[in-house]
């Protein structure tokens, strides 16, 4: 049971279910809303960014960061 416990603090996994970046609906559309910073991060979006809040909540790829937000950026003129 100590193993398990330990292994879970050392991995991260299964310690919180709660999401760090959520979108929350703001007039106009949505913004993306930082549950540990407490404050909003990017921009405003027309269209819910589903596939870039994925990526800031799984793999936190960088580059695929800054190619989504050029996508939804781009979307929404």
């Amino acid at each position: 049971m100590a193993t398990q416990i330990r292994a879970r603090v050392r991995t991260g996994v299964g310690l919180s279910s709660r999401r760090r970046y959520v979108a929350r609906g703001v007039p106009g559309g949505y913004r993306i809303w930082d549950n540990h910073g407490r404050r909003f991060w990017g921009d405003l979006y027309e269209l819910c960014p589903d596939d870039l809040l994925a990526e800031l909540n799984g793999r936190k790829d960088p580059a695929r960061i800054s190619d989504l937000q050029r996508r939804c950026r781009a979307s929404k003129r």
